[in-house]
């Protein structure tokens, strides 16, 4: 589970291939499939925990559903 764009890039790099699709951005699991604010660029901290948050909200309730 990855934070942006980037951090998927540099993974399929090590990698190679996601043949499983299992690397993923952590809003992929919202409604709101984007990258988390980048708080390096923004300064909002406060932006990048609510994402955070949100996110592992999210995939939580994706874990507890059974299989």
């Amino acid at each position: 589970v990855c934070m942006d764009t980037r951090n998927i890039r540099m993974i399929n790099m090590i990698f190679s291939s996601d043949r499983d699709r299992k690397i993923c951005k952590l809003l992929d699991f919202t409604d709101e499939k984007r990258d988390v604010t980048d708080p390096y660029y923004t300064g909002d901290f406060d932006s990048v925990f609510s994402d955070i948050k949100i996110g592992c909200q999210a995939l939580y309730e994706r874990l507890k559903r059974p299989k």
